[in-house]
């Protein structure tokens, strides 16, 4: 389910948001600041369009600046891959949050791309079988991990970026060759560039961003210790094993109210990503209800039971299609948050909700993800959220992509 939300009248459009970029203050293995040095606190003045998303499983997700204008100005976005940009409402609450992940110019007939950032490797390890030669045919054997490698000109600029490189059979004197070659062709942000003629002559810089919960796809956590943890453990642990320090250490919007006593084991040495490792937990819930998790201002992680009570209410005939609260006050566009139910009031007008499961009545919509397209247009995706695909996941049956 979507909606989408254009208000006849002017009143968002009034409304002024600020923006700023930052470059990174980086120590590889120590510390990562991604808000070290201010750039530009002028961005909302500069671009022509600007968005940004939010879902429930993952919380900041993505967006996009596009700017035109003189080419000596847009192409200062070639140097900020990975710098931090984030996003104010008119109030100064701060909306959104992420990184540069790709830069996007066309000039004329030229178009060039950098990145994505997500795809940088300076820190990997090679998960490979063994191949015995001597024997015929040579024969594979069981799976190895090779010692891990680093690139500390990369780690210095981007910090550390780890992704597993894997392949089949590798004779053990060829491993160190193949990881040195993979590190040589990942460590830095590739480049394609593209003419065609016949393209507009102003210079345009499209810039996508993505929230920090991405960088969660770029470190691997194991843990060898045996035993359990319940999952607000579990998430905790795999936080603090971020290699940068760029997630808040500050839990205390990990189960808040510590009724989650669900529990997974704790071995885990097959070189799962953190994010897939979370995703996973967040599928399975608590058998009963359902979780969302997301990374927020300040990399502060939230993990806490869905909400089981109507949080919005929109009036499908409303000309100003406005969004409200159910006591009546009215939540400007910026302000819907995912993980939260919206009742359509006027349809179906004289038929009651039903006391539990308010979500398979089709006026409710459990929200999944918004996007702003700034200023005014909310697009919102909803679905029917189901119990069953908890018990599923916890039975390691089914998860969520």
């Amino acid at each position: 389910m979507s909606l989408f939300r254009t208000p006849l009248a002017t009143y968002w459009q009034s409304q002024e948001f600020s923006s700023a970029c930052y470059r990174p203050d980086i120590d590889p293995g120590v510390s990562y600041d991604p808000t070290g040095t201010l750039v530009d606190d002028q961005l909302a003045s500069k671009w022509d369009s600007a968005q940004f998303s939010v879902r429930r499983v993952g919380g900041y997700w993505d967006g996009s600046i596009t700017q035109t204008g003189a080419k000596d100005s847009i192409e200062l976005w070639f140097e900020r891959l990975g710098y931090h940009v984030d996003f104010y409402s008119p109030e100064l609450v701060k909306l959104w949050e992420g990184f540069v992940n790709r830069v996007s110019l066309q000039v004329g007939a030229f178009s060039l791309d950098v990145g994505p950032f997500l795809d940088i490797t300076n820190r990997t390890a090679l998960v490979y079988s063994t191949v015995d030669t001597t024997t015929t045919p040579p024969t594979v054997g069981v799976r190895a991990r090779s010692a891990t490698s680093n690139n500390a000109a990369s780690q210095e600029r981007y910090g550390i970026l780890q992704h597993m490189a894997s392949a089949g059979g590798v004779s053990i004197n060829e491993v160190a060759d193949v990881v040195a070659l993979y590190l040589a062709e990942n460590a830095w942000p590739g480049n394609a560039n593209r003419w065609n003629t016949g393209q507009q002559t102003e210079p345009v810089v499209t810039v996508e961003l993505l929230g920090y919960v991405h960088w969660l796809e770029m470190y691997v956590f194991n843990d060898t210790t045996t035993g359990t943890r319940t999952y607000p453990q579990k998430i905790q642990d795999i936080l603090a094993g971020d290699l940068n320090g760029l997630f808040s250490t500050d839990y205390s919007t990990i189960d808040p109210t510590g009724i989650n006593a669900q529990t997974v084991k704790r071995y885990n040495n097959d070189d799962q990503t953190a994010w897939a490792q979370i995703k996973s937990i967040v599928a399975k819930g608590d058998g009963t209800n359902v979780w969302n998790f997301g990374i927020y201002n300040g990399r502060k992680a939230y993990y806490d039971i869905a909400p089981t009570t109507i949080d919005y209410e929109m009036h499908a005939a409303d000309p100003a299609q406005r969004i409200t609260a159910p006591a009546g006050m009215t939540i400007e566009p910026w302000n819907v948050k995912p993980g939260r139910l919206m009742l359509a009031t006027d349809f179906l007008i004289g038929q009651g909700l039903p006391s539990t499961e308010l979500t398979r009545d089709p006026r409710v919509t459990f929200i999944e993800s918004t996007q702003l397209i700034h200023p005014d247009v909310l697009s919102i995706q909803g679905e029917t959220y189901s119990t069953l695909s908890q018990k599923l996941a916890q039975l390691g049956l089914a998860g969520i992509g």
